[in-house]
């Protein structure tokens, strides 16, 4: 649960080497991706997590953006993330080649499971983490009375 103001920071890890594609969903249903991304140099080279590694998302030695939620990001917002075992780039639509933080087309976004498991040759992992943004104060998870 966070509030306006707060900043969300997420650490992600891969068992094996993989190519990175995250898109994070806001409250209104719009979908963009934020990994790989315009601000990134090479793509596919910034877009690979080696094995074992810890990253976090963002980061800010090399991600110019944050996760800060507002008034306006009330409600549910999600992070989806798809982990492959080789760079899918030569196998994506247009709208998934890493230009990054623009709405992407409805018919895409709701097909993003279906299209990086479509891609051949390689082992996918998804990973979904949902955020529940509300202006509720802080509860102890219990009381004594």
């Amino acid at each position: 649960y966070y509030r306006p103001g707060e900043a969300l920071t997420v650490f992600l890890r891969s068992e094996r080497d993989a190519w990175l594609s995250c898109f994070y969903i806001d409250v209104n249903g719009t979908a963009m991706q934020v990994v790989p991304n315009s601000f990134q140099g090479d793509k596919s080279a910034e877009s690979r997590i080696a094995a074992n590694v810890l990253r976090s998302l963002p980061d800010p030695r090399r991600d110019p953006f944050e996760f800060r939620f507002t008034v306006n990001t009330l409600g549910e917002e999600v992070l989806r993330c798809f982990a492959l075992t080789a760079d899918p780039m030569a196998h994506l639509p247009a709208a998934l080649k890493g230009d990054g933080f623009a709405p992407l087309p409805a018919d895409i976004a709701a097909r993003l499971t279906d299209i990086f498991h479509d891609v051949p040759g390689v082992l996918v992992a998804e990973a979904r983490l949902t955020v529940t943004v509300g202006n509720e104060p802080a509860t102890p998870a219990s009381q004594e009375n």
